[in-house]
């Protein structure tokens, strides 16, 4: 792999781990925070959802259009919140976090629909140096065993979420409160590590891999 390959996959791995903790760490953080502070469940999970708000605000005013991804996520996360408020219902907050994952899983599966390429192909050019992206979009546009092996990966991922966003429906309203946030963690990297788990497994057996073109 040549220095700028490196520099490019290092500087995508920055890009990630500062994602998770403004949308991962920093929520469960202020959260817990606040609640040790005294602070109610309402308040505590509401101020713990700013920083991803406002991470997608500043995104959207930093690159100057409202992208697919940001816009279905800046719509969840102000229509939910506001019909956990008129409904009163903590638990009903605490799920709101299942309606991002059920979306997303569904935008993913719903990317196998369209003329362009599906999730997979999308989401691993972003990730992988740049000079790897036109190999993998050559074997999507030419390989129809590797198109084969992408649909039935995208829908792994997809059917990934969905079984996130039901997981977190059924914590939020049997588990006591305190402990749903946390477990959100736990679940979401469970999932995605299965999910990558499975791609890795799955690749390997069909004879490609992700990590080199």
């Amino acid at each position: 792999m040549s220095v700028v390959e490196s520099t490019g996959k290092a500087a995508g791995w920055v890009r990630l781990g500062t994602q998770l903790a403004i949308d991962v760490v920093a929520p469960l953080a202020l959260y817990y925070g606040m609640r040790a502070a005294g602070m109610n469940v309402w308040v505590s999970l509401l101020a713990g959802g700013v920083l991803p708000l406002v991470q997608t605000v500043h995104g959207i005013i930093r690159h100057r259009r409202l992208g697919r991804i940001a816009a279905l996520m800046l719509g969840l996360m102000i229509v939910g919140t506001a019909v956990s408020l008129v409904a009163g219902s903590p638990e009903l907050l605490m799920a709101k976090a299942s309606w991002g994952t059920a979306v997303f899983g569904l935008w993913i599966l719903g990317s196998l629909f369209g003329k362009g390429e599906p999730f997979l192909i999308e989401g691993l050019c972003r990730v992988i140096p740049p000079s790897q992206a036109p190999y993998w979009r050559a074997q999507w546009r030419d390989s129809a065993q590797f198109r084969h092996a992408i649909r039935l990966l995208t829908v792994w991922w997809g059917a990934a979420f969905l079984v996130d966003s039901a997981a977190r429906v059924v914590m939020a309203y049997t588990l006591p409160l305190d402990l749903v946030p946390l477990l959100g963690v736990v679940l979401l990297v469970m999932m995605l590590a299965a999910a990558h788990y499975g791609t890795k497994r799955y690749a390997r057996r069909k004879g490609f891999s992700f990590a080199k073109a």
